[in-house]
């Protein structure tokens, strides 16, 4: 009996739909980025979504959690128009 045992199945490859953080941050341009952090100077609610952000072992495009977020980020106007559905595209 062998005392390793080897497996034999490749890892799951990465999906399209996630992210690393860094790749997610990257979606946003630098005055969104700006915008969204001088608003969570005064928003409890949003400090509280960059730390999750910060915690997460990956970003989830299709997760619905990710899309509420990034739409109210574009209905609050951190991003413009039309901005969460690019964001949000694999």
């Amino acid at each position: 009996m062998p005392l390793i045992t080897v497996s034999q199945t490749q890892p799951p490859q990465p999906s399209p739909s996630r992210l690393t953080r860094l790749a997610f941050r990257n979606r946003l341009t630098g005055p969104e980025k700006e915008a969204i952090y001088t608003a969570a100077e005064t928003s409890v609610a949003i400090r509280i979504w960059l730390d999750d952000l910060a915690a997460a072992e990956y970003i989830d495009l299709t997760n619905p959690h990710t899309i509420v977020a990034v739409n109210n980020l574009e209905a609050l106007m951190f991003i413009g128009v039309g901005r969460a559905a690019e964001i949000l595209t694999p």
